[in-house]
């Protein structure tokens, strides 16, 4: 498995110690390339890469292509979040901040990424797209770091963070568009266009869109009285109620025995069985965690085994009992419908979307997990995966 060639150029700057704050332009938004198998675009190629060597690995996105929008952080890795909730609060606390760990503007989201920057403790991989955003060539000044941080077209020149394993990538299209007072102090690096077609999604694929609806569709659905993911206590008391309505049995009409010749008239008639109650996916991702108690989880292997007991459940002739093992930083599933499954799995972004929220609000102990102290999972998770697995058994 081979980097793009800009990628390898951000390591070789970065590792000559020529800078930590770099700067994308071209093709970071419409590229395409291949890695382990996959068609990625840049922002996915930069996390694959960060993540190898950092702590946590955060994005800061936004959710419209309109000016007027929130920012987001978000933080792809399955511990990702739990570590930057921790890392931050802590740094937060001492200084006597009392600000909230989601950003409502552009000036907060910099602030936030700034002072995990400069809290030691855990090496960090920041990428900040559409960077035109924060510092337009055309704006008369550049978007303010909050929490009072210096500004965005200071941070390369910072002689601690150079020193640092922290790594600060933006990316813009047109490098023309940002401002020339920040490229000035940063590494910039071209990316070209691939010759890597972008993958053609089949009708019945989600969209990213689609996936944050899934899981909000969700969240609305949970009410005021689910659990939030990130304040979830261990060894909570609340029962493991399955999400999922169970429907009610239906009444077996009583059918005399049919009797072989042979046979004692004595012998009691059959009884049918009822039918059984639908699998739970929040049963069986409870049970695939507590096989890998203590994590890590990579690739989000629990997510994966749970889905595939639910599948190999409810539909036997397609799936059987598949294995998952990670052979150079690469998922190898086996088994009965393995090839299907995973087609399924990389092509539903809501799937990966809900299986990160439900794992990612968890932070094993350093005992592990048990029965008595794994906590409730996430109920918007739940539901947003027992919708996703109907939707794909209804089209098989």
């Amino acid at each position: 498995m081979t980097w793009p060639q800009w990628i390898e150029t951000l390591k070789e700057r970065y590792l000559a110690n020529q800078a930590s704050v770099f700067v994308l332009h071209g093709a970071v938004s419409s590229g395409r390339w291949s890695y382990a198998g996959e068609s990625l675009d840049c922002p996915e190629i930069l996390r694959r890469f960060l993540e190898r060597s950092r702590d946590m690995v955060g994005m800061l996105e936004w959710e419209t292509a309109t000016a007027a929008v929130q920012p987001r952080l978000r933080f792809p890795g399955i511990q990702d979040g739990g570590r930057f909730a921790r890392h931050l609060g802590a740094r937060m606390v001492l200084d006597g901040i009392t600000e909230s760990l989601q950003p409502a503007t552009p000036e907060k989201a910099l602030g936030l990424i700034w002072l995990a920057l400069d809290t030691p403790g855990a090496s960090q991989g920041w990428v900040l797209t559409q960077a035109q955003r924060l510092a337009n060539a055309q704006a008369r000044h550049a978007v303010e770091t909050g929490l009072k941080g210096p500004g965005l077209e200071t941070w390369a020149t910072a002689s601690w963070l150079r020193e640092s394993n922290n790594v600060v990538v933006l990316l813009v299209e047109d490098l023309a568009q940002l401002s020339q007072a920040l490229v000035a102090q940063c590494s910039v690096i071209s990316v070209p266009e691939s010759s890597l077609p972008a993958p053609v999604a089949a009708v019945s694929e989600p969209t990213a869109d689609d996936a944050m609806a899934e899981v909000e569709a969700a969240l609305s659905a949970a009410g005021s009285d689910s659990p939030d993911p990130l304040s979830l206590s261990r060894g909570s008391s609340e029962p493991l109620a399955d999400d999922r309505p169970i429907e009610p049995l239906k009444n077996v009409e009583e059918q005399p025995a049919r009797v072989m010749d042979a046979e004692p008239s004595g012998v009691a008639p059959a009884i049918a069985e009822p039918a059984r109650p639908t699998p739970s996916i929040d049963g069986a991702l409870r049970r695939a965690i507590l096989r890998s108690p203590k994590g890590p989880w990579p690739h989000c292997l629990p997510g994966r085994e749970a889905l595939a007991e639910v599948l190999q459940q409810r539909a036997p002739q397609h799936f059987g009992a598949l294995s998952f093992e990670v052979v150079d930083d690469q998922v190898r599933c086996s088994g009965l419908g393995a090839e299907q499954f995973e087609t399924w799995y990389r092509g539903d972004i809501a799937v990966d979307a809900a299986i990160g929220m439900a794992l990612g609000a968890l932070e094993p102990p350093a005992a592990g997990f048990s029965e008595e102290t794994l906590p409730v999972l996430a109920s918007p998770a739940i539901r947003a995966l027992n919708r996703r697995i109907d939707k794909y058994l209804n089209s098989l």
